[in-house]
């Protein structure tokens, strides 16, 4: 069982390195009609279990060559209920790293989130629910640590 491990830094708590690429169908198919596959993404992202959804800055997509398969509805803490935020949502794969250790999932459907800063070193990004409910998260705020076990 792949174990990530890590140090929670407020004010970001448990972040990890997230490698972001095209989705492992996607790669198929690029690679099939010769195209070239664009290079993945790193970014460094927080692990949120109060979020729904993975989400990403939109530098993210872009560099990708990506396009949204659909928008969403999103309600988040700020937004009112009969106002959801419309959401782009992307498939795309994702490698979570730590030290050796690297998880990496061919598929997540992932949304545009605006809400970070596009500048290296600062969140880029959040690992929701959607991630967090293939695997067990645990958050020991007393000793600062977490893992992440897959």
């Amino acid at each position: 069982m792949p174990v990530i491990t890590g140090i929670i830094v407020p004010p970001d708590g448990a972040t990890v390195t997230a490698v972001v690429g095209v989705s492992a169908e996607r790669r198929r198919v690029l690679k099939r009609v010769g195209f070239r596959v664009p290079r993945p993404v790193h970014v460094r992202a927080e692990i949120d279990p109060g979020s729904a959804l993975t989400g990403f800055i939109p530098r993210v997509y872009e560099s990708l060559d990506i396009r949204p398969f659909r928008q969403i509805e999103v309600l988040t803490p700020s937004t009112h209920p009969a106002t959801p935020y419309s959401a782009e949502q992307y498939d795309v794969s994702l490698t979570l790293v730590s030290g050796a250790n690297r998880i990496r999932i061919p598929s997540v459907q992932a949304i545009v989130a605006e809400g970070f800063h596009s500048a290296a070193g600062s969140v880029q990004g959040l690992i929701g629910r959607d991630v967090l409910d293939r695997c067990w998260f645990s958050y020991c705020g007393v000793t600062r640590t977490f893992f992440l076990a897959f």
